[in-house]
């Protein structure tokens, strides 16, 4: 199994839950109410966003309470609200532990490169995708963007970024970013749509789960979305991007390069890196993105030997 199998923007951090489900557990035995048993999540939360140039010390307490506020509360009503309703049972503080369950079903499954069990899947759309998306649109409702950085230009083609909501397009559609469509990879986020139809932009959606690779033939429609757009619009950029922009985003980016380019894709990604420093590089080790290099290098081998 490659690094790329084992890692995306969540899942090597989760591997260090255990002491944070530790630390809620012995609140609650301690009797300690919900509010005060969900607290270390406010320390996971803070370890997990990634850190931003540009982002104030206020900015960053208000997405962190925000999101730890957000998530366990709507982990405990998930957690506790049905019993209580079809069984009368109180809501306890032993419920905050709910907000750990997504995590423990990310650091647990070793193998990104295959799907997750549905019963699994579903408690990571409810539990995880639900509350990191919806506080993500509540915050820059409110002028705050919850994951940074939010784009990045790449080159005169692409610009790679986190998922964008309907006051952002048209920042993207201006300069500096001058983009014309976008290559959403979000399962958990289907696009501001309304937005991208009243400004001219196309969207090619391409829905992986967070902590997942990408097919092999998703990226090749990705890239010829991508191609076909550029051809189209020139002097323009193609957005790629999934929920914050570090594995799905750069593994399709990748798939651009290798197949529209021809570059290799260690090379390819490291140039990436460059230019986003929250960018997964292992993402180059992926078996779809590996592929891909293999069929650019015989096509290029055999392309010298004419």
């Amino acid at each position: 199994m490659n690094d790329a199998s084992t890692a995306t923007s969540f899942a090597g951090r989760s591997a260090l839950v255990g002491p944070f489900v530790a630390a809620t557990a012995l609140l609650a035995f301690a009797g300690a109410n919900v509010v005060v048993a969900g607290s270390p999540v406010l320390l996971l939360v803070h370890k997990f966003l990634k850190k931003s140039e540009g982002n104030s010390l206020a900015g960053r307490v208000v997405k962190v309470v925000a999101l730890a506020s957000a998530w366990v509360g709507w982990s405990v009503a998930v957690a506790a609200v049905p019993l209580a309703v079809l069984f009368r049972q109180p809501v306890t503080a032993y419920h905050a532990l709910a907000v750990y369950a997504p995590l423990l079903v990310i650091a647990f499954k070793r193998n990104r490169e295959v799907p997750y069990p549905k019963p699994c899947t579903v408690l990571l759309r409810v539990l995880f995708d639900l509350p990191l998306v919806a506080t993500g649109w509540a915050l820059r409702r409110c002028g705050v963007r919850l994951f940074t950085p939010f784009a990045s230009i790449i080159d005169d083609d692409i610009v790679q970024g986190a998922m964008p909501f309907a006051l952002d397009v048209p920042e993207l559609v201006g300069a500096p970013y001058n983009v014309c469509a976008v290559v959403n990879m979000c399962k958990e986020w289907p696009g501001p749509t309304a937005a991208y139809a009243a400004h001219g932009v196309a969207q090619c959606r391409l829905p992986f789960q967070d902590t997942t690779a990408p097919s092999e033939d998703a990226l090749r429609e990705g890239a010829a979305f991508i191609r076909a757009q550029l051809d189209a619009n020139p002097g323009k950029r193609v957005y790629v991007h999934c929920k914050g922009g570090i594995a799905r985003a750069s593994t399709m980016a990748l798939a651009h390069y290798i197949i529209n380019e021809g570059r290799e894709a260690h090379a390819a990604v490291e140039v990436l890196k460059s230019k986003r420093d929250v960018v997964l590089t292992s993402a180059a080790d992926y078996s779809s993105i590996r592929a891909l290099d293999a069929e650019r290098a015989a096509a290029a081998a055999a392309a010298a030997a004419r």
